[in-house]
């Protein structure tokens, strides 16, 4: 289930209704159930609100260790100015200065979007992303 639910989110489904219509069309997700029935988004919330800091643990442990093998290179992304798409606009790129000058920002919003899911899931834990527990 973990691994579904990291397949979501890399798709850009966060909601369980959002989880359970891609375990029911897409073929990765077919291929990791066996072929077995696609989970309902009331057993997917359920797996959630029940195991919401080691799914945050896992996550928060995938991206340090991508981040250890050089996975998540940011000088190579900014090297040169290379325009970089996105879904928030197809012309648009970005600076390595300007990511630089707006990390803090940025960090202090994953916070707060980290903070809503678990008010969303009704869950206690802590606000930031990657904490140590």
């Amino acid at each position: 289930m973990v691994f579904i639910l990291a397949y979501a989110r890399l798709q850009g489904c966060f909601s369980s209704r959002e989880v359970e219509a891609l375990c029911r069309r897409d073929l990765v997700c077919i291929h990791a159930l066996e072929g077995g029935r696609a989970p309902d988004h009331s057993t997917i919330d359920r797996f959630i609100r029940s195991n919401a800091e080691p799914i945050r643990d896992i996550f928060a442990q995938s991206v340090r260790r991508l981040d250890e093998l050089g996975e998540l290179g940011r000088e190579i992304a900014f090297i040169d100015g290379t325009k970089i798409e996105s879904k928030a606009g197809k012309y648009t790129f970005v600076w390595l200065s300007a990511v630089e000058r707006n990390l803090p920002k940025l960090v202090g919003n994953i916070a707060k979007l980290h903070a809503r899911y678990l008010e969303h899931y009704h869950l206690d834990g802590p606000s930031a992303v990657g904490t140590e527990a």
